[in-house]
């Protein structure tokens, strides 16, 4: 089968790799068996046998056999629909135990499904531990019990246990991607077709699947003002609600913070005539891709309409958080001299190793936005808010790093000069090499004692030497876009509870030309964050708050 060719083909370009401790019997028994399973698997997964046209209890009892007891199985076929007034997907797929699983499609596919592995790939990096894994690229599809017909082109993880005898039983299979669709809700808003009042248009079970632009609770196809705000006296249309024209906002809120786009460019080093094409920034990375905080805020905000839905507002919002941020892989050759052998100019190898930051960030914002409000009803209705803000940005940055200082003399052919710099270097037999791996090639001692005796003759030299770091604060500004959108609780006309979720995109730049290096001349560790050109980062959470109006 074309699909266990390409299972062979990755198989044998990895398995020598991880398989290293087996004899060649082992191996070929190995790898026989695999084959076999996944071609069982293949087989299997319809839940149909061949030429069948109907679920097989037998094929359900050969699936559930290839895993291990109370394994967990994403459900890529059997979706639960699921209202989503957010316009994404009403099709919802899970994670389920296996008997859940084999149970779901069963009842929702009684004629079973159709399953297609396009190709996969082994990993036997963990066969050691009698742990294999293994991507397979499969086309699922199948007719549902509620006349939905569903097809998805998914890429799944399998885990495998391997046991004694040389054989499999899955642990676990969860999603890497997918891209599930229903063939006959061509606007994907869990209504089908032949059932869907508007077909051609994304909307809501509610409605049969019409849409409701403007939020009344009236579907476009019933209302007389589809794209305002009304009620249901009104045939949908709106009238004036809100009577205050000035209101104070006072909210609380927990945000899931994501840094990103630190970028750090050569040009921001102030090294002495850094040789650029030997040099390399290396790679900053945050060790969390998210992290939480707390963020509070207090706006005014004054109407700019006459039915007074809409409003401008200014105000100021504080948040806090913390994150751990690597550097790996950093390099630079530049000018420095030697001042025990009288001014002699000589190369600097500096390589930066376990090289990490935790930094505090903190953020005062003073945004200046629009806000939208909409009455659903007589107490409910929903809010949306959207605009720049300034930040100044405070970091507080505590540092720890290793680093190899390491030094080339260049022979200088010069009459009366020993040694000479010059950007534009090339190895020569006549150059003096004070690295970790010319040492290492070239002397019985090893590296770590000649450098020892480099330095107590008096040489800057050093191998894995540790760089202290002081707690540093470093201060920024930038800008930011806030978009929020929720709904609120009138309490009375002046008060009202609101809650939503906000999203904010900060970004922070400046020139760094020439300003930057990782080690000042105390040689302390110096942040990383002193020479960033762009500092970026996204926030979103949720809020809750309370309004307060005033004046007419």
């Amino acid at each position: 089968m074309k699909q266990h060719l390409y299972t062979r083909i990755f198989a044998l370009i990895l398995f020598p790799f991880f398989c290293a401790g087996q004899n060649t019997g082992s191996k070929k028994a190995l790898m026989n068996n695999l084959d076999d399973f996944l071609s069982e698997f293949a087989s299997v997964s319809s839940f149909r046998e061949i030429g069948g046209t109907e679920f097989s209890e037998t094929q359900a009892t050969r699936f559930k056999e290839m895993f291990v007891e109370n394994a967990i199985i994403f459900d890529d076929i059997n979706a639960s629909i699921v209202e989503d007034l957010l316009g994404g997907s009403p099709y919802q797929l899970k994670n389920k135990p296996l008997d859940e699983y084999i149970a779901d499609v069963r009842k929702g596919f009684p004629t079973g499904i159709r399953v297609d592995i396009l190709n996969s790939a082994i990993d036997f990096s963990r066969l050691d531990s009698n742990l294999i894994n293994i991507v397979i690229n499969k086309k699922v599809s199948g007719k549902s019990s509620s006349l939905n017909r569903f097809e998805n082109n998914d890429t799944l993880l399998l885990e495998m246990i391997v046991t004694a005898d040389n054989h499999f039983q899955i642990k676990k299979i969860s999603m890497i991607g997918s891209n599930f669709s229903c063939a006959n809700d061509k606007d994907n808003d869990g209504i089908i077709d032949e059932q869907d009042a508007c077909p051609g248009v994304k909307g809501e079970m509610r409605f049969k699947g019409c849409p409701d632009r403007d939020r009344d609770g009236i579907a476009d196809n019933e209302d007389q003002c589809p794209d305002e705000y009304g009620t249901f006296f009104n045939k949908g249309c709106p009238q004036e609600v809100f009577t205050n024209k000035y209101g104070i906002d006072l909210f609380i809120g927990f945000v899931l913070n994501t840094p990103e786009n630190l970028i750090l460019e050569n040009s921001a080093l102030a090294f002495n005539e850094l040789d650029a094409e030997r040099s390399t920034i290396g790679t900053l990375t945050y060790s969390s891709k998210s992290v939480s905080s707390l963020i509070n805020g207090l706006e005014f905000s004054m109407s700019l309409d006459t039915n007074k839905t809409m409003a401008l507002a200014i105000g100021v919002n504080y948040t806090k958080f913390s994150s751990d941020l690597t550097w790996a892989g950093f390099h630079a050759e530049y000018k420095e001299v030697d001042n025990s052998l009288v001014q002699t100019p000589f190369r600097r190898v500096l390589t930066l190793k376990q090289t990490k930051e935790h930094l505090e960030s903190q953020y005062l914002t003073v945004p200046l936005l629009l806000k939208f409000r909409k009455r659903l009803n007589e107490k409910f209705g929903i809010y949306y808010e959207l605009g720049p803000a300034f930040d100044l940005i405070n970091l507080n940055s505590a540092t720890s790093s290793v680093a190899d200082e390491e030094a080339i003399y260049v022979y200088s052919s010069i009459s009366g000069v020993k040694w000479t710099y010059s950007k534009n270097y090339s190895p020569s037999p006549t150059d003096w090499i004070i690295t970790r791996d010319m040492v290492t090639s070239n002397s019985t001692g090893g590296a770590n004692a000649y450098f020892a005796l480099l330095q107590n003759n008096g040489f800057d030299v050093a191998l894995d030497k540790p760089l202290s770091g002081t707690s540093e604060k470093i201060s920024r500004i930038g800008f930011s876009g806030i978009a929020r959108v929720g709904a609120f609780y009138m309490v009375d006309r002046s008060i009202s509870i609101f809650a939503g979720i906000v999203y904010s995109y900060h970004f922070s730049s400046k020139k760094q030309d020439g300003k930057y290096t990782p080690i000042g001349e105390s040689q302390n560790y110096q942040s990383v964050m002193n020479g960033v050109k762009k500092y970026n980062g996204q926030s979103m959470g949720m809020m809750l708050g309370i309004k307060y109006g005033f004046g007419r």
